[in-house]
């Protein structure tokens, strides 16, 4: 995030400051060159790990080594993170990602259609299923609801 939608650091629900390749390298288990395109988070390190090492330790996160895939996940920010940024809540897919601003402010991006982000989507009549859908899972998975979060 250097200067992307005229912002400055990561602190955004946009796809420069929320994709970060990660790299993991285990000779005899990892093909050298395999690139794997599913959805990964922080909280699959750990569990990744302990399974690596033959430890079956409940934790949040998939298993990167084995097979298994999330649909999206969801982006938040409790608090103020910039001045022109209220708090968030949002949800990303590989394809999509809304985000719901606690000031009732709402986006839409479609990566196919969009890759840089710059035509927010949310109004568009012919995607008012997937901000429904969309909505409803960022809903889902912001929990608890911060205080002064609302949605609408």
């Amino acid at each position: 995030m250097h200067g992307e939608h005229g912002l400055l650091g990561k602190n955004v629900p946009y796809d420069d400051s929320t994709r970060v390749p990660m790299v993991i390298r285990w000779d005899g288990h990892v093909p050298a060159g395999s690139v794997d395109q599913r959805l990964a988070l922080n909280v699959d390190v750990a569990r990744t790990v302990t399974r690596a090492a033959g430890v079956d330790l409940d934790t949040d996160g998939l298993d990167l080594l084995g097979r298994r895939r999330r649909s999206g996940f969801v982006v938040e920010a409790a608090r103020k993170v910039t001045a022109d940024r209220p708090p968030y809540c949002g949800w990303r897919t590989r394809r999509y990602l809304f985000v719901h601003y606690a000031d009732g402010a709402e986006e839409l991006y479609d990566y196919r259609a969009d890759p840089g982000e710059l035509r927010n989507r949310v109004a568009d009549p012919a995607d008012q299923a997937k901000v429904k859908t969309f909505r409803a899972q960022a809903k889902d998975a912001c929990r608890p609801v911060r205080p002064a979060f609302r949605w609408g």
